[in-house]
């Protein structure tokens, strides 16, 4: 399977909408993208923006395509794994990690963003959910970020095949897929324990905890002019302290916060070549195009339009 197939499929599986639920069910996945990095995305020595370690507040699978690289889960004391094609690994959410490319075989993979939401209350205007993380899953964060998983990578190559079939069906058959991938990864289908974000009058001593699903909800939201005034009335604080506890557990301002938000998106539209830049520029929160052209080369160092040559050219 080329990039252009892989793109093909990816094209597919963004368009895959999630299964009905059962009214009775208090779990549900909610997709977020599929997105793929091709091989010459990983020469740090050629491209301007290798990848930093980072965290998601939502779960991620990679699979490797092509190549050799290596996943470093920096909150695991920096270990080092060796990634080659066929390999899939695991970014649980929370946990710091980056990856990086053999210099004359650049490592290419494709991955799924998705998370677990879990119904907290049901009232007379419906059910409502809050993200959720099994309890399984933060016990085995360290084995299944470390270990390739061979079901992992048969599944996901498995949707990749029915993503380019033309049998009527395909969108049950990949949600059924979806719907095994999602409960492998987070161990929901051994262990149906979940852990909820506290409700926003429940805090620890220094009160930060509140911000349990503050990353899900600036990245819900970067789109839109989203500021520190919309978090303090979601949590029912003054602005002023809402700055005060976001800093302390985020180690950053909420501004600062939200433009990295940005450009991680920013990162992720511009591999889809379906996209104009206005409308990357749009989806991440920027209201012009000089704007957003002005931030991305700030954060990284070149243009976005550049961005997208040097990711979409496999060999430049």
């Amino acid at each position: 399977m080329d990039w252009d197939d892989i793109r093909r499929c990816i094209a597919v599986l963004n368009g895959v909408p999630p299964p009905e639920g059962d009214s009775r069910q208090r779990l549900r996945v909610r997709y977020l993208h599929w997105g793929m990095t091709p091989p010459s995305y990983w020469l740090s020595g050629r491209h301007p923006n290798p990848c930093p370690a980072h965290k998601h507040s939502f779960y991620e699978v990679c699979h490797a395509f092509e190549g050799r690289g290596h996943f470093i889960a920096e909150s695991f004391g920096s270990h080092q794994r060796s990634i080659t094609a066929g390999d899939t690994f695991i970014a649980h959410p929370g946990i710091a990690h980056r990856y990086g490319s053999h210099g004359r075989d650049a490592l290419g993979i494709c991955f799924w963003a998705f998370v677990i939401e879990a119904m907290d209350r049901e009232d007379d205007q419906g059910s409502h959910f809050s993200l959720a993380l099994p309890l399984a899953a933060v016990a085995d964060a360290r084995k299944s970020l470390m270990a390739s998983d061979a079901t992992t990578g048969a599944v996901l190559r498995l949707l990749f095949l029915e993503s380019l079939s033309r049998i009527p069906g395909r969108t049950a058959r990949l949600q059924h897929l979806l719907a095994y991938l999602a409960s492998h990864v987070t161990g929901l289908a051994s262990s149906p324990d979940i852990t909820l974000p506290r409700e926003a009058g429940s805090t620890q001593a220094d009160g930060s905890d509140q911000f349990a699903d503050a990353q899900q909800f600036i990245h819900d939201h970067c789109h839109r002019d989203v500021c520190i005034k919309d978090l303090a009335s979601r949590y029912r604080l003054s602005v002023r302290h809402t700055a005060r506890l976001f800093s302390r557990r985020f180690n950053t301002s909420f501004a600062e916060y939200l433009s990295s938000v940005r450009m991680q998106t920013a990162a992720h539209l511009l591999l889809k070549e379906s996209l104009s830049l206005k409308q990357v520029a749009r989806q991440c929160g920027f209201s012009s195009l000089p704007a957003f052209v002005r931030a991305f080369k700030r954060a990284t160092g070149t243009t976005p339009g550049e961005y997208r040559h040097r990711s979409l050219s496999p060999g430049t």
